[in-house]
């Protein structure tokens, strides 16, 4: 971002009060969204700190004067040594206004407004917030869920790498970001504190140097590049699935993951089981749901079939060798729970046979990712872009580090990062339902790059789609949520071009 701001500057020739303008005329216009008509007539709070962010909200104090909401105190950091320029400039504009600032913010203040403009930090922040502007950030944290909160480019604290708090940062109400979206606004803890994203383009061009992104925000927009389906196609153009299960009393995982590729698609869906699984199998499916022994003459269909092993798998001796069984195919493989562990048990035989596969994938949740690191969970979450990108180094295929704002990538590639689910997902079997969409897509044809986002938005947007209907998370199914990926996919329906 710092470089997208240099080239503008320099190359563009764009000044750099414009592009300050630009942020502030966008933070103005959330506010008139958010509260419409009666803006003028709500009492403000705009915190400002020594850099441009503070230069960002300062401005925007200016706009709304002129606007005639005017009910508002500004508070600055409380020294102007290193103040940058552009805010610098803003507060010598903000004089000539005659609108006074100050330096302490107490109680009353906080309480007597409706809403609160965060700049007191921005995205270049590196080290731990402490002192006084850690005192400031939790002061703001305190009315934090009763006063309407905007965070200017990214919440004050917030590292904009990792989305971690450096350890403290405000907990907006709403960010809008400037330029182009920041990695740590999209994932892990930054959901607690972001709130409602925004972007602001802010006159940034977009022909502005790529060298060195290494990172995407996966959008509706690329999911909307769904694969036609001819008229007169019959199931045998949509592909297999086998969902691979193992022995114990966990079928109902192989059964979620066979309802997920149903509706994500796929023409034909067979569980294999033992002999002895099969018949309780049967009583908890769907009645598409085909079965079949899990025996050597039953491997032949896998030849054809995108496969799910993993969930219900077991981790006896015999589930390993169903697995290695799994690793010697050639079609896509999707990997997931118990299958997971047997590879981190078994990493010296596993790596060649997963480096000798064109299209796997694992799928991960942050305790998994540990294991399968040889790390902690703290460590993964620390930077989850960098966790991601060392499973696909280490495992040789393709990568989903599930968790809030799932990340997406394979060797050599961009890590994608898909934004989007809820808590609804915190329930025993959606994973399982993950496994089954990404093995539907593989069965249609869809390529690793284009199945695994697209798999990861159906699924956050289906149990998304759930919660609304309901109103609330906390009762979400996993089998209920396979029942929104056909509206979800209704909506991403788009014109042939």
């Amino acid at each position: 971002m710092r470089r997208a701001d240099a080239e503008a500057i320099e190359t563009f020739q764009i000044p750099e009060l414009l592009l300050m303008e630009h942020a502030a005329l966008a933070l103005v216009q959330h506010l008139e969204k958010r509260f419409g008509k009666l803006l003028p007539d709500t009492r403000g709070l705009v915190v400002a700190g020594r850099g441009n962010n503070g230069g960002d909200v300062i401005a925007a104090a200016r706009l709304l004067w002129q606007r005639g909401c005017q009910n508002f105190f500004v508070i600055l950091s409380d020294s102007d040594q290193s103040q940058s320029q552009g805010l610098r400039k803003e507060l010598e504009l903000l004089g000539h206004l005659g609108i006074a600032w100050g330096t302490e913010l107490d109680t009353s203040l906080l309480e007597a407004c409706d809403w609160i403009l965060d700049g007191i930090l921005g995205s270049g922040l590196s080290r731990p917030v402490e002192g006084s502007i850690a005192d400031r950030i939790q002061q703001v944290n305190a009315v934090a869920g009763r006063k309407w909160i905007v965070s200017a480019d990214i919440p004050s604290g917030l590292s904009s790498d990792t989305g971690n708090p450096l350890p403290i940062a405000i907990k907006a109400s709403a960010t809008v970001t400037f330029g182009f979206y920041k990695r740590g606004l999209v994932t892990g803890q930054a959901a607690h504190y972001v709130g409602e994203l925004s972007l602001a383009p802010i006159q940034i061009p977009r022909a502005v140097s790529s060298e060195g992104w290494n990172s995407f925000l996966y959008t509706r927009e690329d999911a909307c590049r769904l694969p036609l389906r001819r008229k007169d196609s019959h199931k045998g153009h949509f592909g297999r699935v086998a969902i691979v299960s193992g022995a114990g009393d966990r079928e109902g995982a192989a059964a979620l993951s066979a309802l997920g590729s149903l509706r994500s698609g796929a023409g034909l869906v067979t569980v294999l089981a033992p002999e002895a699984n099969l018949a309780t199998l049967r009583s908890r499916m769907a009645p598409e749901i085909m079965t079949q022994t899990l025996s050597a003459s039953a491997w032949g269909a896998l030849s054809e079939a995108a496969v799910v092993v993993g969930p219900g798998l077991g981790l006896d001796q015999s589930a390993w060798t169903i697995l290695v069984e799994c690793l010697k195919r050639h079609a896509p493989l999707v990997i997931d729970a118990d299958g997971l562990t047997l590879l981190s048990q078994n990493e010296a035989e596993a790596v060649p046979l997963l480096a000798a596969r064109s299209c796997t994938v694992l799928t991960p949740h942050p305790k998994e990712a540990a294991t399968l690191l040889g790390t902690t969970i703290d460590e993964v979450q620390q930077d989850r872009y960098a966790s991601a990108n060392a499973l696909s180094k280490k495992w040789k295929c393709g990568i989903i580090l599930k968790g809030s704002g799932t990340l997406c990538t394979a060797p050599g590639s961009p890590v994608i990062a898909v934004n989007v689910g809820d808590s609804g997902l915190s329930k025993g079997g959606t994973g399982d339902v993950l496994s089954g969409i990404l093995a539907g897509l593989f069965a249609q044809g869809l390529s690793l790059l284009h199945a695994v986002p697209l798999a990861v938005y159906l699924h956050g947007s289906a149990s998304q789609r759930l919660s609304a209907r309901r109103g609330h998370s906390r009762s979400s199914l996993a089998s209920e949520i396979t029942l929104e990926i056909a509206d979800v996919l209704k909506d991403l329906e788009c014109p042939p071009t």
